[in-house]
């Protein structure tokens, strides 16, 4: 069992085995959701309870878990435990998979495509392994896998498209795949100063790349990002799609929706155009880290289930997380990973409760929210805003629902000096301000500065996004999710004003934090 004295139910006013829900929410991954045991937090500064005092703006990295999905996570454990006092772990996992697919099923409303299948995975990282790996089993020759460039991408995910493992640290090992070496190329986003790359000349460079390699390829595999680390969509779904009923029997299409920054409507178009889709529960859901599936349509199952799984030496998979009748599943290892049955519970509970706030509502949440930062943002003198691109997600062009908004709000901080022309903050001192964000700092000053210097805050970590005479550029991310939304929309009265107040605190202490490190260094 993963708790013998388990007999109670939660409420919500305490959970009686507060220890061991959050010790399992952190098994079943790899190095990065382990806890240091002097801070209590995983690499990414999250701890595996709620913290109400966390101002929780990093979802586009990592949230530390809501009470609402913490309450859910107790209930599965709790479910579970009476389960294993009847039946073996593997009966008991492979029964609570079975109940995670159908809720999954009936909650993106895929019971219209009927035939899609999904596959369970601890990671977004280890669904693009499982996918990779089945295209590769389809081919006959060499395949070629496309995708964005790494640093606006998982850390893990080139490696997982070529067919590599999900390891310690991440790392390429084609060893166990007989179908040789995947060529995989990637497409820039951004120029080298940082500004995003317009979507027709990436557009332009894909269909120029395809073109050329249509003909030395028995397979290609484009990965659509939607979106980015820092919230860019590319390449246009609707080039995608041309270029997939164009070369229908060479080009697939995999949707890296792990932000999970789309709509449900947005969600079903994808499936309906034959692309496979990979979400995950813990970024714009703001569930713990660490909960993928990779969803399959029909189409692609009918080409794709004659691939036997047997040959998938080195996944990061188990027999239940599969469809049962898929060929060869036996074969796969019997192990449980019940952390990732918490997880998705977590991030489940917080997907019901944003669906169940009416879609013009949201619309209006993420619009003004939008409008407050992105306009603070442009005045401030200590930031450089990297505007993106207005998202089109919709192949056929008819649809444009809340998620054309911009939900990630990338920024570079700049070193001014009296005298000197401002330049970007260097990237180990941008590293040094994101591990300082989540901690109090203690300092005698007025009443609007010590609130901002108190606040403890979560944001985006670093990403790479270009260069400045010769040295790396990064960007921080203030995020919007579904936990916020929600919450702004259950506080009718000053919900938006928190919210507002809340996300703008976080961006201010960024700008405290780049003064003072400015002020030493001047010294």
């Amino acid at each position: 069992m993963i708790d013998p004295d388990m007999n109670s139910i939660p409420s919500e006013e305490t959970y009686p085995h507060r220890e061991n829900v959050s010790r399992l929410l952190t098994y079943g991954g790899d190095y990065r959701i382990s806890l240091d045991p002097l801070t209590l937090r995983n690499k990414y500064g999250c701890a595996p309870e709620p913290d109400s005092s966390l101002l929780p703006f990093g979802s586009a990295t990592a949230s530390t878990i809501s009470e609402i999905g913490f309450l859910a996570a107790g209930d599965a454990h709790h479910r579970i435990n009476r389960c294993l006092m009847r039946e073996t772990p593997h009966n008991v996992y492979l029964g609570e998979i079975a109940r995670l697919r159908n809720q999954i099923i009936d909650i993106f409303n895929l019971e219209s495509y009927q035939g899609t299948e999904v596959v369970f995975s601890p990671s977004g990282t280890d669904s693009h392994i499982l996918a990779s790996k089945l295209i590769v089993g389809s081919s006959k020759k060499r395949v070629l896998s496309v995708m964005v460039q790494p640093s606006e991408t998982g850390s893990g995910i080139k490696s997982a498209l070529m067919g590599g493992e999900c390891q310690m640290p991440f790392q390429t090992n084609l060893e166990n795949n007989p179908f040789g070496k995947i060529d995989v190329e990637s497409i820039s986003l951004r120029a080298s100063d940082c500004s995003a790359r317009t979507t027709q000349s990436i557009d332009d460079d894909l269909e120029s790349l395809v073109s050329s390699a249509i003909q030395k390829y028995d397979r290609i595999l484009i990965t659509l990002t939607d979106v980015s680390k820092t919230g860019l969509l590319s390449p246009s779904p609707a080039l995608a799609l041309a270029l997939k009923i164009r070369w229908p029997h060479v080009i697939e299409i995999l949707v890296d929706a792990s932000q999970f920054r789309i709509s449900i409507t947005t969600l079903n178009n994808y499936i309906k155009t034959d692309f496979m889709v990979i979400v995950t529960g813990s970024k714009f859901l703001s569930g713990p880290t660490f909960s993928s599936v990779l969803l399959i349509p029909e189409s692609s199952t009918s080409r794709l289930i004659k691939r036997p799984l047997t040959s998938m030496g080195g996944i990061n998979s188990s027999r239940a997380e599969w469809p049962q009748h898929w060929a060869g599943v036996q074969s796969l290892p019997n192990s449980c990973n019940f952390g990732l049955i918490l997880r998705w519970a977590a991030a489940l509970a917080e997907l019901r409760a944003f669906l169940r706030i009416p879609e013009d509502q949201v619309t209006y949440i993420a619009r003004t929210f939008e409008h407050a930062v992105s306009t603070w943002l442009d005045e401030s003198q200590h930031f450089l805003f990297l505007k993106n691109p207005a998202l089109r997600r919709d192949p056929s062009g008819t649809c444009e629902s809340w998620d054309h908004i911009q939900t990630i709000f990338p920024f570079i901080m700049l070193e001014k000096h009296r005298g000197r022309k401002a330049k970007p903050l260097s990237l180990e001192s941008t590293r040094l301000i994101y591990n300082q964000m989540n901690k109090r700092i203690a300092k005698n000053t007025g009443d609007r500065t010590q609130k901002i210097i108190a606040a403890r805050c979560e944001i985006g970590q670093p990403v790479v996004c270009g260069e400045t005479q010769g040295d790396q550029v990064a960007a921080l991310r203030l995020c919007l999710s579904s936990r916020l939304i929600r919450q702004a929309a259950e506080d009718k009265e000053s919900g938006m004003r928190n919210l507002i107040d809340r996300g703008i605190t976080t961006l201010e202490k960024s700008e405290f934090l780049v003064r003072r490190i400015r002020s030493a260094t001047s010294h």
